[in-house]
């Protein structure tokens, strides 16, 4: 869904879902970006560069430069109009028909249906508005959860870097990741199937001594 108004916060919002919408920047979302991007707890998610410690001040003229070069969304949660994380398109190619994508979410976001429809909302908008034959995504090798995320949705590995970034007392391979226009119509519906059944399981009573549980690993995708 394009260009309407996100009810009652009176936004305009570029996609949304049940959960989920995305929305184009304004200037009262920059706290929140430094905050995600100065969380060293997360810093192995980033670039070298993004791994440098800066303040508000050095951030906002980065992050201006970023926003004229990418397509960004927040992403927001409806029910409560939380800014949980944001999508970004870049190294933008309409001679190839290419883009680069970069999808975040605050951890307290990453084990819920949130995750699912995010990734599927920025694929979507990406291949309805722009002639796309591929959109690719860089994901460091020890981060498993967002290469699981992307598999689920339709990405295939299509490169690797061995040995390229440095975390955690040794080197990891560096993944290159790609989603075709031909296979996401088919994983757009796999991914429709997977939200709901996340739905049913997020409403299932818990009694005691049962339940599910969910392996909490780190982090979504690098900038």
């Amino acid at each position: 869904m394009a260009d309407v108004q996100a009810g009652s916060t009176g936004r305009a919002v570029s996609a949304q879902g049940r959960r989920v919408i995305l929305r184009p920047v304004e200037r009262e979302d920059f706290r929140s970006f430094f905050a995600w991007r100065s969380d060293l707890s997360e810093a192995h998610l980033w670039t070298t560069q993004g791994r440098r410690v800066v303040t508000f001040e050095q951030f906002v003229p980065d992050f201006e430069r970023l926003l004229r070069d990418s397509i960004v969304f927040v992403a927001e949660e409806i029910a409560s109009g939380e800014s949980i994380g944001f999508a970004r398109a870049y190294n933008l190619n309409l001679v190839d028909d290419i883009f680069y994508a970069q999808m975040y979410v605050a951890p307290n976001y990453r084990m819920r249906a949130h995750v699912w429809e995010l990734a599927a909302l920025f694929s979507d908008y990406l291949f309805q508005y722009y002639p796309l034959r591929k959109i690719y995504a860089e994901v460091v090798a020890h981060n498993e959860y967002a290469s699981e995320l992307y598999a689920r949705i339709g990405f295939k590995n299509e490169g690797r870097l061995r040995d390229y970034v440095w975390y955690d007392d040794r080197f990891w391979d560096w993944l290159l990741l790609a989603l075709s226009r031909e296979d996401w119509l088919p994983a757009r519906e796999r991914a429709a199937i997977l939200l709901q059944v996340e739905d049913d399981v997020a409403k299932r009573p818990c009694h005691e001594g049962g339940g599910v549980a969910v392996d909490g690993r780190s982090g979504m995708t690098r900038a």
